[in-house]
Parts: C-alpha cells; structure tokens; sequence
C-alpha cells in the first residue's frame, strides 16, 4: 500500500445627554446627617487579560459598587416640598457609546467599552426618589437604597463590544452619587488606570503535510483495526496566558465519521484504496471532527505544540490497495 499524505491548511477564526451638574463642594438646601460628608473611593478592574477571539458581549471584568458603598449608612436630609432625588451620573470625561440598544462609556481601549449599571439600567443619568424614612419636613436618603438596592443595582463592568487591541483603561469618576435640583455629590468612585491585554496565537506551519508510516493489507484483521500510527503537529507561536482551542474539519471529500475523527480519502487520478479511513487522534484519543477542542492554557510568550496523530483504519469488510490520500482543516480560536 502506499503512504497517506494528510495535507492540513490552516483557517483562523477569527444615548442620553445630561444636562445636570453637581456642585463638588457642598450640599446646599439638604443637610447631611450627623458626621457624613463628601466622600470618594478609588475603585480599579485589575490588569485583565482578553482572549482575542473571546464572544463579543463577554464581560470581562466586573465591579459591585453597591457593596462598598451601602456601609455609609445615613447620608442626608432633604426638604419634601424641594422636588428632591437621588441621582446617578458619571464624569464628562468618559464618552458615551452605543452597544446592542445599551449606553455604554469608551474605555480607552478599542473593543472595549465600560457599562455602568445603576438602578437597574445602563442609561445615565439616572434618578431615584427612594428615600429611607420621612419626618414632618424633611425625607432622609441612605446609602443602603436611595442610590440603588442590591448587587444588581449599581455595578461596573469591562464589555467586549468588537475587536480588541492593548492598552490603558481611562480614568475618571465612574459613578458619581448626588442629588437632583443643583444640591451636589456625596459620593464619587473614582476609576483608576488599569492594563488590558489581548492574547492570541499565530501558526507558524499553516500547511502541514503528513507522510504516513507505512501500511499493509495484513496489518488489519478486521473492520476496526488500525495501522501506520504517525505523529505529527501544529506549531504556534503564542502570547502568555491563551487559551489555546482548535477545530478540525474534514476535508472536501467529508467525514466517514466525524465522531470517531475519520476522515473519508480523497479520489485521486489513479487506483484508489477501498475500506479505510484515516483517522485523527489527539494523545491516542479520537478528535471530534467539527468540534472545537480546548488544548490548553500558554505559560510564557513562544512556542506552542499541539502533538497530533493520524492512522488508517479499517472501515469495510475488504480492502483494496491503492492511494490513500485524505485532507482536513484546521481553525485556531483563543476565548
């Protein structure tokens, strides 16, 4: 019989405009309460890595800004005749962008973008008239549910929205905690810069040509039996921290079965052999043709091997000598 030639090519997958501004000094008709003042916190995602091919929409990073602020229990009094509320806002300096029907903020970094839930929405500003408990005159505003109630309520989020490149994530007050009517801030979050990276792989062998070991009729006893194992593999080039997946599709000539990762053989202009099959494996294990199949996580920028094998395999009752060439595909995906 002759040799198998498995040729591989490779395939890579690839709002609302505010018009309220806050006094930043002091409230002036409200009146804090007890020893509660103007108050900020820095709040910062972290340095986050972004696998390249990872699902536009993703959430990369997340924030429960509801949680570090509800401990400041009682924050001010307001008249009840003043057409007083709570709001929500976020500074100038983050510009608006639309997602999906959604509001969200540039984050200084192409393909990503910052979504402030408050409330229950994404659109800023945002107002509430929950207050905690009234008196005669006044209504009193807490942090526990005047500016949102619940995880859900007021959290900030790192949004795949397209595709992504490096970079720094922009600063600024990233949710701002005042009142309506001009009576100014009592709590400013204040986003600090952090690092994204995006992580891929390139395919330093995009055309692999496999010379199978060599095989003879005798070598299979039955509709089953394989032969002429050979070792061959993908050679990548990756940026640390990829998740590394590839897909192996059959060829034009199809899938004897894809389960099992049997490649049917390609006709050619000669005898071609009958009854086998060429079949993939990754560590002795068949691959699933057409399915993604994770390989695993890079450690350091380089090199990257995914080992691969190919063996004939009997499919029919009889075999009959001849060429026996298949081909396949193969696509890398980093999410």
């Amino acid at each position: 019989m002759k040799n198998v030639k498995l040729k591989l090519a490779s395939k890579i997958s690839i709002g609302l405009l505010s018009l309220i501004s806050f006094n930043a000094f002091a409230l002036v008709n409200c009146q804090y309460v007890g020893s509660v003042r103007e108050g900020s916190e820095s709040v910062s995602f972290g340095d986050i890595i972004v696998q390249r091919d990872a699902p536009v929409g993703t959430v990369l990073a997340s924030i429960n800004m509801w949680q570090r602020f509800q401990s400041r229990g009682n924050i001010a009094d307001c008249p009840r005749t003043g057409g007083y509320a709570a709001l929500l806002d976020v500074g100038a300096e983050f510009t608006r962008v639309t997602y999906s029907g959604q509001e969200l903020f540039e984050s200084g970094v192409a393909g990503v973008a910052i979504r402030v839930r408050a409330i229950n929405t994404n659109r800023m500003p945002r107002t509430s008239g929950t207050w905690c408990s009234v008196a005669t005159t006044t209504s009193r505003y807490c942090a526990r549910s005047s500016w949102g109630n619940g995880a859900g309520s007021n959290t900030i989020e790192l949004v795949k929205i397209g595709r992504t490149d490096s970079g720094l994530i922009q600063a600024g007050e990233v949710m701002i905690r005042g009142f309506t009517n001009g009576e100014g801030r009592v709590f400013t979050s204040n986003l600090t810069p952090s690092k994204i990276t995006t992580v891929a792989c390139s395919v330093s062998n995009p055309n692999i040509h496999v010379n199978m070991n060599e095989a003879r009729a005798t070598d299979f006893r039955k509709s089953g039996g394989t032969a002429g194992k050979t070792d061959f593999q993908i050679d990548l080039d990756c940026d640390a921290s990829t998740n590394v997946n590839v897909t192996i599709d059959p060829g034009a000539s199809g899938a004897e079965n894809a389960a099992s990762g049997i490649l049917k053989l390609d006709p050619t202009s000669g005898q071609s052999a009958a009854g086998i099959g060429l079949q993939i494996l990754s560590h002795d294990v068949p691959v699933h043709l057409g399915q993604r199949m994770r390989i695993g996580t890079t450690s350091v920028d380089g090199n990257y091997t995914i080992p691969l094998q190919a063996q004939y395999i009997q499919t029919g009752t009889d075999i009959t000598a001849g060429d026996a060439n298949a081909s396949a595909t193969f696509t890398m995906t980093y999410q």
